[in-house]
């Protein structure tokens, strides 16, 4: 097996994907550790407690996070290899980790302000979702490591 080194700081793509599925673990485990939370400290939803004014406001900064989380990753990983650069493709993952779990922070919010209901569901299953979706995978890194040279380049 061929170890292949970046350029810029030396560690493999074995070693960066490595430290990925550390922090993908860590925001998964973050993100149970969020609802737990919820299902100790919240309550049943109250059909008077104002959700219909601000409630829509939560799912739809959640699915907007979301959508974003899946651009902003394929802008990053298209960049890292035009520019052979495998932080890029950590930073282009670790921003999708973060707008994945931006939509579980909104669901801890919205427990904690209307109680339990469907949506608090939604919202917390869209970051899981989303998280799962974004597994990462050594194939990004080892594009970005090394430019591949067609035929008749030299």
């Amino acid at each position: 097996m061929r170890e292949q080194r970046s350029a810029k700081g030396g560690q493999t793509a074995e070693a960066r994907h490595r430290i990925l599925l550390t922090l993908w673990g860590a925001q998964l485990m973050s993100l149970a550790m969020f609802f737990g939370l919820t299902r100790v400290l919240g309550t049943e939803a109250d059909a008077e407690s104002g959700r219909e004014t601000v409630g829509w406001l939560f799912p739809a900064l959640a699915t907007l996070a979301f959508l974003l989380s899946f651009l902003l990753k394929r802008r990053m990983l298209a960049q890292s290899v035009e520019r052979q650069d495998m932080s890029r493709v950590q930073a282009g993952y670790i921003l999708a980790f973060v707008l994945c779990e931006l939509s579980g922070m909104l669901g801890l919010l919205y427990s904690f302000l209307f109680g339990w209901s469907p949506l608090y569901y939604f919202l917390f299953g869209l970051s899981a979702f989303g998280l799962a979706l974004h597994f990462p995978r050594v194939r990004h890194l080892h594009e970005a490591s090394f430019k591949q040279k067609g035929f008749g380049e030299q």
